[in-house]
């Protein structure tokens, strides 16, 4: 089938790095990597720094003034004196509220201490593999539903988002060590039980056992679905026939169902469970409007660089035309899902 449209020499093409090319990447990688480290150095000596010196202000200005400490206290007990007991409801939220949310009023877990630079690099370091992850779950869903619609368009640039969602099993390993340090990045495992009531109503879904399991199943699908595929499609123009097709075929339309699950419990649960007091019912569409939009984007970015060095000669304008139409079609989409939050 597929051997009709294309040379042997262009189904056996393979990319390879120029050492030009090869230089420049390891380049940028060391960059990061220096960069990394200044950025942590820099985080750990401006730790309580911010917090000390404005508390060493706010004495001073007291010990200069004294008699503006006691004005803000009159002021305080004229304010919340006799209006406090008139009205017991009043009081009785501001208890409430204040017992919901710690002694300080902040939150058992962050009212005293702000991030510390362990918290800022680990925190880094799990955006970024959230970002990677939206971009080859893009690309995944993208060769899926062209299966299932039976599109022949794709077959050209099909290697390309194979390869971006390629990366999955890696992003898997960033999400296993990121289990390590959940306790100092999720607010709902920080704060301690019976401090927030809003999220402890949540405590049934949001706990850890329950996120590791989750994610371990979604990746776990994911990645057997990846590499099923692949495999399928590199056996179609291969070996030819319906066989393998139809094998794809299969998965992809039970994949889109599982897809649409399986990512909007996982945007919940990695993005949106970062503030469990932030509520939005169309979360999981934002993220894969989103997810849509950047695979687009690297797809777009990736065949033109692919064309200018020479490879994938076969792909057209027309190809260019439909991922263009793709990139504007979800951004367009990801900015009105935007705009409805």
């Amino acid at each position: 089938m597929a051997s009709s449209h294309f040379t042997p020499e262009q189904l056996t093409e393979r990319f390879e790095l120029s050492s030009r090319i090869r230089n420049i990447v390891y380049g940028l990688v060391g960059v990061g990597v220096i960069l990394v480290l200044i950025g942590a150095f820099l985080a750990q000596s401006g730790d309580g720094h911010h917090d000390d010196s404005h508390g060493e202000e706010h004495a001073e200005l007291i010990t200069e003034n004294p008699t503006i400490h006691t004005v803000a206290n009159d002021q305080h007990e004229d304010g919340h004196g006799e209006d406090s007991h008139a009205d017991e409801d009043h009081g009785h939220a501001d208890s409430a509220h204040s017992e919901a949310h710690g002694d300080d009023g902040h939150g058992g877990g962050h009212g005293h201490h702000g991030p510390t630079w362990v918290t800022r690099v680990l925190t880094g370091f799990y955006m970024s593999n959230l970002y990677f992850i939206t971009i080859a779950m893009g690309a995944l869903f993208f060769i899926a539903v062209h299966r299932v619609g039976n599109a022949g368009w794709q077959t050209a640039i099909r290697r390309v988002p194979e390869a971006m969602f390629g990366w999955l099993p890696f992003a898997a390993v960033g999400a296993l060590a990121s289990f390590l340090f959940m306790d100092q990045i999720f607010e709902w495992i920080i704060i301690p039980e019976g401090q927030d009531a809003l999220i402890d109503t949540k405590r049934a879904y949001l706990n850890p056992t329950g996120f590791i399991i989750r994610s371990i199943i979604f990746f776990g699908v994911w990645i057997l679905v990846a590499r099923m595929l692949r495999r399928l499609s590199t056996r179609e123009d291969t070996l030819g026939g319906l066989q393998n097709f139809e094998k794809s075929l299969g998965i992809s339309a039970g994949f889109v169902v599982f897809f649409a699950i399986s990512y909007s419990l996982f945007a919940i649960d990695w993005i949106k469970s970062l503030e469990p007091h932030w509520f939005s019912t169309i979360f999981g569409v934002y993220t894969f409007a989103g997810s849509m939009a950047s695979a687009m984007a690297t797809l777009t970015i990736l065949v033109y660089f692919l064309r200018r060095q020479g490879y994938m000669k076969y792909v057209n304008d027309s190809h260019a035309q439909d991922f263009n139409t793709y990139m504007l079609g979800f951004s367009i989409f990801w900015a009105y899902m935007w705009v409805s939050q």
